[in-house]
């Protein structure tokens, strides 16, 4: 609300109820005076003739006692209403104090090292990181703050959080949170911080003109580009929507520290190839490095380690500015377990950072794959069944020492219910008629928790049945809705209604080993009948596509798991796959694939949680965390919610503070479990968005701050200045005169003549009245 042109107010509609106060005496002044009717009395004129003079007076007494009186309770309404004006109009009236709210970034990109030669002449030494500098920035901002400004401080670092979580005065206090606020490896979330920004806006007691937030970082990488930020429940989450609110509230202040010329090399990513992770046979791994700067670099070297022990080193090509060099290499491990493979780059002195240099990669190499293929019609020989194709694929010699990693085990579907499906890496469905809803929910809850399911489309499929409880509107583990089959029953179905395979667009993992060779046995393939998806789910991956370009291998993502649904048949009833030499080779890739997810809760990310899963039995067992520093941490054991409670343990190992890139070991017991944690690739572009960019992206008024000394200026800046203080003295004396005047002429006076009675207007005494009115 603004007054004027210059005053405004916090609380405008307070100001009005004072006011509506005020004109509460009034109103009953007036509404008494209509319940009196005035009769002129003859005999008595000559009486208010002499008394004229002196009632005029104390009529004028009695009004301006009237008056403070209701110009105390208007001004008590504007006192709690906060008027302030514009200090560039009234700079000596009222008082001035900000609430000043600080966003430091501590993520992994602030650690970069800082040059002489890039800071220009405001910066002449180098002091060591960015973080550094950042703090000293900020140590110069407590420095400039008037006395009673108000400072809060929020972290940038990934979740956001605030370290002074309200409006404080201690500046001893402050500069203590500062000190122990330490530089992290965590992502930035520019988001969040914004967003605990804006709930101490919200509960700021400063004037709206006085209330500012810093924002001091390299302001590098993704999070700046206009969509940082968590996810919060399908919000729109990006960081210019979260500024706009902020700015709302308060100036905006941007304070970059990034070095243009930033040099930084680092690895983005480090992956297993192969899709079977067996002992004694080569692993195929890939490593991807970015040229995050804008020079040319040379000589650079990337050392490959196994577990402990250094494996290779590879020369790199001269990087140019943003090139992606893919590297790839093989290695072989001896035994089965868990294994550790490690990338470490040196790129000489001038990469800036050093966090993105080493990256890490925890695997499990296994004897044996457990899988669990459910026959929907069992046959008298094996091949004879609907799975038996599948099951020669797996391990052609079952019952004997084979080199085959798959271990599958066949059952009937009337056996299903009777399994344990968290002791099977794949579940395997075959041509199956229809399950239970409760194993649909059992299947469901497998696949969220990292299982993989493989399910095979053939004449007994109940189509209604699927589409109910295995679809589910979207909501099952099946990644799309079935269509009724397709094509001629047989394989000697007639020749114009075969189709073949074709690879997508984008070669899946799955078909990586038939990628370059257009004469594999999968393209040369027939099929006569299929049984069509509707995908309907964008999260759904396209392995294999017929030659029409209708999908024929669909792979969804559900939770920590895969499901897979294949069109046509695992055996010869709707095609002669089967009858292909690269037959075993896709279907032991596409088995192994659905089998990694549970994998990739041994590589995770800087500040996510290590969860293990623990078996019925092993809640009882001691469980604690190897740290990479090689000191132990206690784990807390979290109890899983009883809708993912079907078919497993019911509780999980769970730790958290995973602060620090390196090697993690869970230990449970005696059985020990490895997790990679790494840093977020997003903090290695050091490149800071400029200020044409940020205006484009946030779309509000900022200020854009680069030189330290300006900053400070600019903080000493008077703001606007409070009225309140001033009219809460002003009420002070007014209360003051109020009582004198009452004492003087007010009621103490009258019952010197005997009181005034109710319904008398101030000003006119007992007898003056009598002597003007009288009752009808």
């Amino acid at each position: 609300m603004v007054v004027g042109s210059t005053i405004s107010m916090l609380h405008p509609g307070l100001a009005l109820a004072g006011l509506a106060a005020g004109l509460i005496p009034l109103i009953i002044h007036l509404i008494n005076r209509r319940r009196h009717r005035r009769v002129d009395w003859a005999a008595m004129a000559f009486l208010l003739t002499a008394a004229r003079r002196r009632s005029r007076r104390m009529r004028l007494e009695q009004w301006l006692l009237f008056a403070v009186r209701v110009l105390v309770i208007v001004l008590l309404g504007l006192v709690v209403a906060r008027p302030y004006v514009s200090a560039s109009r009234f700079l000596p009236v009222g008082r001035s104090h900000f609430h000043r709210v600080i966003l430091l970034d501590n993520s992994g990109s602030m650690g970069a090292s800082t040059g002489d030669e890039d800071l220009g002449a405001a910066r002449v030494q180098a002091r060591g990181s960015v973080y550094d500098l950042a703090r000293e920035v900020v140590g110069g901002l407590l420095d400039s703050f008037s006395k009673t400004d108000e400072v809060s401080i929020v972290s940038l670092a990934a979740p956001a959080s605030a370290v002074i979580d309200y409006p404080s005065l201690d500046r001893r206090r402050i500069r203590q949170a500062l000190a122990n606020l330490p530089l992290t490896q965590r992502a930035t979330d520019l988001t969040g911080g914004l967003d605990r920004a804006l709930d101490l806006l919200k509960k700021s007691s400063a004037a709206p003109d006085n209330r500012c937030v810093y924002v001091i970082s390299d302001m590098a990488g993704g999070a700046w580009s206009g969509g940082s930020g968590a996810s919060d429940g399908g919000k729109d989450r990006s960081f210019a929507v979260a500024a706009r609110k902020v700015a709302e509230q308060a100036a905006l202040v941007l304070v970059p520290l990034g070095d243009p010329p930033a040099t930084n090399v680092g690895i983005s990513r480090l992956a297993l190839g192969s899709t079977v992770t067996a002992p004694r046979i080569p692993l195929r791994f890939t490593a991807e490095v970015i040229n995050y700067g804008v020079t040319d670099v040379r000589d650079a070297v990337l050392q490959i380690h196994r577990d402990q022990r250094v494996e290779r080193r590879i020369a790199l090509p001269t990087l140019e500015p943003g090139q992606v060099e893919t590297v790839t290499f093989s290695m072989v491990f001896d035994s089965a377990g868990f294994h550790a493979v490690r990338a470490c780059l040196d790129a000489g002195p001038a990469d800036r950072l050093a966090l993105d240099n080493d990256r890490l990669l925890a695997l499990e190499v296994t004897e044996s794959l457990d899988v669990l293929v459910v026959d929907g019609a069992p046959g008298k020989t094996r091949l004879s069944g609907q799975a038996g194709y599948l099951l020669t694929a797996l391990n052609p010699w079952p019952g004997s020492r084979s080199d085959s990693i798959v271990s599958p085990k066949a059952i009937s579907d009337l056996e299903l219910g009777g399994e344990i499906l968290s002791a099977y890496q794949v579940v395997v469905l075959c041509n199956v008629e229809r399950i239970d809803e409760d194993i649909w929910q059992r299947l469901r809850t497998y696949v969220e928790h990292g299982g993989g399911l493989l399910v095979f489309a053939g004449e007994a499929v109940n189509l209604d049945h699927y589409n109910r409880f295995g679809h589910a509107a979207g909501e099952g583990i099946l990644p799309g809705k079935l269509k009724p089959a397709q094509g001629g029953i047989g394989r000697t179905g007639p020749a114009q209604t075969a189709l073949g395979f074709a690879k997508d667009e984008i070669v899946h993992p799955v078909l990586a080993d038939f990628e370059r060779v257009a004469t594999s046995g999968v393209f040369m393939a027939r099929v006569e009948r299929r049984m069509p998806i509707e995908l309907n789910d964008p999260a759904a991956e396209v392995v294999l596509r017929y030659t029409d370009q209708v999908p024929a291998i669909v792979i969804r993502q559900r939770g920590a798991g895969r499901s897979c649904f294949v069109t046509t048949s695992a055996d010869m009833a709707w095609n002669n796959l089967p009858a292909k030499g690269d037959y075993v080779s896709l279907m032991m890739n596409l088995v192994t694939y659905l089998a990694q997810p549970q994998a990739h809760s041994r590589n995770i990310e800087v500040g996510r949680p290590i969860v293990r899963r623990l078996a019925p039995g092993e809640s009882s067992m001691s469980f604690r965390v190897r740290l990479p520093s090689g000191d132990t941490a206690d784990a807390s054991l979290a109890v899983v919610p009883p809708r993912r409670t079907a078919d497993e343990g019911g509780f999980e190992l769970r730790y958290a503070d995973t602060e620090r890139a390196g090697l993690y070991t869970t230990l449970v017991g005696s059985a020990a479990q490895t997790v990679a944690v790494n840093p977020p690739p997003a903090e290695s572009d050091l490149k800071p968005t400029d200020q044409s960019a940020l205006a484009k992206a946030l779309d509000v008024p900022f200020t854009y701050v680069s030189d330290p000394e300006e900053l400070t200026a600019q903080a000493r800046t008077p703001g606007a200045r409070e009225l309140g203080p001033g009219i809460a003295y002003a009420v002070l004396i007014l209360l003051m005169c109020e009582t004198w005047l009452a004492m003087r002429h007010g009621h103490g006076r009258d019952q010197g003549r005997g009181g005034r009675k109710p319904g008398v207007p101030p000003g006119l005494s007992t007898q003056d009245s009598a002597l003007r009115t009288a009752r009808p």
